[in-house]
């Protein structure tokens, strides 16, 4: 064994405890019943005993994650519980108000506080990204199977945060065969596999990217991409097609400021996103923009089909059934657009509520449904939803 092994076993909180002892420690602690109740398998719960329940967990790594993880947590707890014990009392202190330290630090209240993030769903499986303080902040890409496993897809010192616009984006996209993420290093687009270590997809200095959606059909990642590689001047933000070949970038859309939210629609032949421009921020204004996708991988003409500088569009997004919806803000006279097949109309009708909050109107959306049959293309208002 190399020196380098022999130093991480000796770090590893676990290093020199059985597995054996560790349960019997946890039973110690918590009782059967109670370790049934925080970790469910039916060897803490049917007639336990040290002897059936090791040899389930011996066979069964995600289990014998956990019980490992409790175990953890609970010398944690022990430990700071030993250690409130042999606090000795603190001397009452009387001093002028706000002159005194604290003992309630920024470390011991978010110390240990994991930030959740970005949120992916792929048919059973779930991905999320966790920034953790005690990694510095380091964004975590987390997969959780449908059977409940939990897995780190992105390890030290990879970051999953994108810099596009300064506040970020989408900083990850999931499918079949392999996930893409912006690194907050390089900004680059990376990608994962399965049995495989990361491996960074584009190499492009100065650019960075956000937002990433798959196309399947032509093999790429379509996303937002912002050039920071001239020497002056603001940055050059486009959308881009990547090639998961090489990385190599084309360019589908430019001329505005601002792009956001690129998403493809499931058949593969439409992209929908938003833009804005100088001076409006994304909430003060944004267009939603359609276009045809075609064989080459190009675009066609775009088709502006909501927004304007005064109203903000959001959320763009594609239902199973190949319709391309939006929300608007809380602007009077806001609609929010379904796309169908190229046609677009109002598919939400949104009105001021009598609730009123620091003299601002909340909106309330009308449900829309689709009638007729599926060949029909049309919408319908239904009837007002509850908020």
């Amino acid at each position: 064994m190399s020196d380098d092994n022999t130093e991480a076993q000796q770090r590893n909180p676990l290093h020199g405890l059985t597995l054996e002892a560790i349960l019997t420690e946890l039973v110690a602690h918590f009782g059967w019943a109670d370790l049934g109740q925080r970790i469910q398998i039916n060897s803490f719960n049917a007639d336990p005993s040290i002897a059936s329940s090791l040899k389930f967990l011996r066979k069964t790594p995600w289990a014998r994650e956990k019980v490992e993880g409790l175990f953890l947590f609970m010398r944690r707890e022990q430990a700071r519980a030993t250690k409130v014990a042999a606090t000795p009392p603190r001397e009452v202190l009387v001093a002028p108000f706000g002159s005194w330290a604290s003992p309630v630090t920024t470390d011991l209240i978010v110390g240990e506080t994991i930030r959740l993030g970005q949120l992916a769903v792929l048919d059973g499986d779930i991905f999320w990204t966790e920034g953790r303080p005690q990694e510095q902040g380091r964004n975590v890409l987390v997969w959780c199977s449908a059977d409940g496993r939990l897995q780190d897809l992105t390890p030290a010192p990879l970051n999953v945060r994108s810099r596009v616009h300064e506040y970020g984006g989408g900083a990850f996209a999931v499918g079949r065969r392999a996930g893409f993420f912006t690194n907050d290093a390089d900004q680059q687009l990376w990608r994962i596999r399965g049995g495989e270590e990361p491996q960074a997809l584009t190499h492009e200095p100065g650019k960075r990217h956000a937002d990433a959606v798959i196309d399947a059909h032509h093999k790429r990642l379509v996303c937002v991409r912002e050039d920071h590689s001239a020497s002056s001047g603001e940055a050059v933000t486009t959308i881009v097609g990547v090639k998961l070949s090489n990385g190599a970038s084309t360019v589908l859309v430019s001329g505005h400021d601002f792009f956001s939210t690129p998403r493809i629609s499931p058949d593969g032949q439409q992209l929908a996103w938003l833009s804005w421009d100088h001076p409006n921020m994304p909430w003060d204004g944004t267009e939603l923009w359609l276009a045809d996708v075609l064989a080459d991988g190009s675009l066609g003409t775009p088709l502006k089909v909501a927004g304007s500088t005064s109203e903000s569009i959001f959320q763009p997004s594609w239902s199973p059934q190949g319709s391309c919806t939006s929300s608007p803000t809380a602007a009077a006279g806001g609609t929010c657009t379904a796309c169908v097949a190229g046609r677009c109309s109002p598919c939400t009708r949104w009105r001021p509520s009598s609730a009123c909050r620091s003299g601002r109107s909340v909106c309330r959306p009308m449900a829309s449904t689709r009638a007729g049959a599926s060949s029909a293309r049309t919408w319908t208002r239904a009837v007002p939803c509850s908020r």
